[in-house]
C-alpha cells in the first residue's frame, strides 16, 4: 500500500476525503462526484493536497468552515479547497505547507492555484494530471452550484486522456 491511506485504496477518493472532512477543527462541506475513479497518483495527491489544505486553514485562517468540492463531469475532473477565513495565504510565506502543495501538484505534472485575497475568502484549486490524464486547454465550465459557495472565481480542470488508468 505504500505511504497511502488504506480507505484510499481500497474505497476511493470520496471515503478518503470524507474521513478528512469528519476529523477537521472546523465543519467541512464536501461534495465529491467522481462515479469514475481516477488513476492512483491522481487520488493520491489530491488526497494529500486536501489534507494539507484543511490542516493549514486548521491553523492559520481564523475559518469557521471550509468547502471541498471535486466534481467530475466526463472527462473533467475539479478539485477545489475554500474556506471563509482572513485570506492572505502565500506559498512564499514562512512556512512550507502551501509551497509542498505546490510540489505534490508538480510532482504529476500538475498546477496548484492560491486565490487568497487579505480579507478571504481563499480558494485553493489543484489540477493533478499524472498517468490518464492530460492538463485542459479550455477553460472549465462550471454549474451552479457545483463550485464552493464560500468563494468564486478560477476553477483548475484536468481531463482524461484516451488511456485507461482505472
Amino acid at each position: 500500500r505504500g505511504l497511502h491511506p488504506a480507505v484510499l485504496n481500497d474505497r476511493g477518493l470520496d471515503a478518503a476525503l470524507s474521513g478528512l472532512a469528519a476529523h477537521a477543527s472546523i465543519p467541512v462541506a464536501l461534495k465529491v462526484d467522481v462515479p469514475q475513479r481516477t488513476s492512483a497518483s491522481v487520488e493520491a495527491v489530491a488526497y494529500f493536497i486536501v489534507s494539507e489544505a484543511l490542516t493549514n486553514i486548521a491553523k492559520h485562517a481564523q475559518a469557521t468552515r471550509a468547502e471541498v468540492t471535486v466534481t467530475r463531469a466526463g472527462d473533467l475532473l475539479l478539485v477545489v479547497v475554500a474556506d471563509d477565513g482572513k485570506g492572505g495565504a502565500a506559498p512564499t510565506g514562512d512556512g512550507t505547507g502551501l509551497r509542498g502543495l505546490g510540489q505534490r501538484a508538480a510532482a504529476v505534472d500538475g498546477t496548484l492555484t492560491i486565490d487568497s485575497p487579505p480579507g478571504g475568502p481563499t480558494m485553493i484549486i489543484a489540477a493533478p494530471t499524472g498517468p490518464g490524464f492530460t492538463s485542459s486547454s479550455s477553460t472549465a465550465s462550471v454549474s451552479p452550484g457545483s463550485a464552493p459557495s464560500i468563494a468564486s472565481g478560477p476553477v483548475a480542470a484536468f481531463t482524461r486522456s484516451s488511456r485507461s488508468s482505472a
